[in-house]
């Protein structure tokens, strides 16, 4: 898992080269896999470069054992001319080989496992289903000088964030949720929840507080360690059963060896449009329970055995704390720690998933969506 996530870090190092020459574009699909398992996929592509992540309820490829709920696995790939090719993020070299039709709406090929023996064909259709919500994305982006004297060091920002898509949906719940995902984005104190114009107006902020903290320090022998790429995006984890789970994926290089990562998630009700807090899914008094499934997940994804102190394998505490930076999807909960939250940067941004299964026991039971989703 640590391993995937500094891999994703470095590209999206290196995607800041590319620019936003391209729109992102935002799609969902419905289908069936092998002998008729429902499938979803969100996927998010720039051009030929695509990222998301599907669903599906399934057994195992390795061992064979029927899986309870539903899966969650990313995928990223590249499209050549209207073939796409999706590898998956969980270790096991699976992928997906799919024609796009024509119409760019639906998706035709097959799944194959990571050792060769298992193929499975697969359709799917794009598809906003009620309970979901269409979007599109609006974008800024920035590149040049930084300081009026010299033309190094230089910039290059990239900001995209999605709005509902208004000519399919219009109504309260819309702007609420146009709402949840600028205050997501921005700061809470940012004076505009209009995303296309407060993209213009944080981009130059962004600018002016950069210059304004380095101007004076500025040496034109030490140039590279002033140059400033930053790429700010929200991405669409989960649209479907009322329940929008939303990403932002914060990164910023000046110098040095490493960026700066972080990543901010929240959940949304598509019925009416707040914002699902942790005491909405579980009952408070049952936190430390939730405390320990996040260890025991802990252990599992990094083979400690329980005589192991956590503080001796790399962590900076014996008790995880129940993170409030998360996500939601149909599988599940999926709890986010940063760069050193938890633990060192050697393992990179951990996220642990837990099943609905592990937790339907300590749920709450009053969000009437995560009832409809997990139960």
């Amino acid at each position: 898992m640590k391993t995937i996530h500094l891999f994703l870090a470095l590209i999206g190092l290196a995607l800041f080269q590319s620019g936003f020459a391209q729109k992102l574009v935002y799609e969902r699909f419905d289908g069936y896999i092998g002998n008729g398992t429902a499938i979803q996929m969100n996927l998010t592509h720039q051009d030929s470069v695509y990222f998301g992540n599907y669903f599906l309820k399934a057994k195992d490829s390795v061992t064979g054992v029927e899986i309870t709920g539903y899966q969650f696995i990313e995928v990223e790939g590249l499209r050549k001319g209207n073939t796409l090719v999706l590898d998956e993020f969980d270790g096991r070299g699976a992928h997906f080989k799919a024609e796009i039709s024509l119409d760019k709406e639906e998706l035709n090929g097959y799944w194959q496992d990571g050792a060769g023996r298992e193929r499975l064909p697969f359709n799917m259709r794009e598809s906003f289903p009620e309970g979901s919500m269409k979007f599109r994305y609006m974008q800024s982006d920035a590149q040049g000088r930084l300081f009026e004297m010299s033309k190094k060091p230089f910039m290059d920002i990239q900001l995209a964030c999605p709005i509902p898509d208004f000519t399919k949906h219009a109504g309260k719940v819309e702007d609420a949720v146009n709402d949840q995902i600028a205050s997501l984005f921005y700061n809470e104190n940012f004076p505009t929840r209009n995303i296309r114009h407060g993209l213009i107006v944080y981009k130059d902020e962004l600018i002016a507080a950069y210059r304004a903290k380095n101007e004076a320090i500025f040496n034109k022998e030490n140039i590279d360690a002033f140059n400033w790429r930053k790429k700010q995006e929200v991405r669409i984890i989960f649209n479907y059963g009322n329940i929008l789970s939303l990403g932002m994926n914060n990164t910023a290089y000046s110098g040095g060896k490493r960026a700066t990562v972080q990543e901010k998630y929240r959940v949304v009700s598509l019925k009416d449009g707040r914002e699902i807090q942790l005491e909405d899914v579980f009952d408070t008094t049952n936190m430390p329970k939730l405390s320990s499934l996040i260890e025991e997940k802990i252990r599992e994804i990094y083979q400690l055995n329980d005589s192991i102190l956590l503080s001796k394998a790399g962590f900076f505490m014996d008790s995880i704390p129940v993170s409030t930076n998360y996500f939601i999807t149909n599988a599940g909960i999926c709890f986010v720690y940063n760069y050193f939250e938890i633990a060192g940067f050697e393992n990179g941004i951990i996220r642990i998933p837990l099943s609905k299964e592990f937790l339907r026991e300590l749920s709450s039971h009053s969000c009437t969506e995560i009832a409809e989703l997990w139960y």
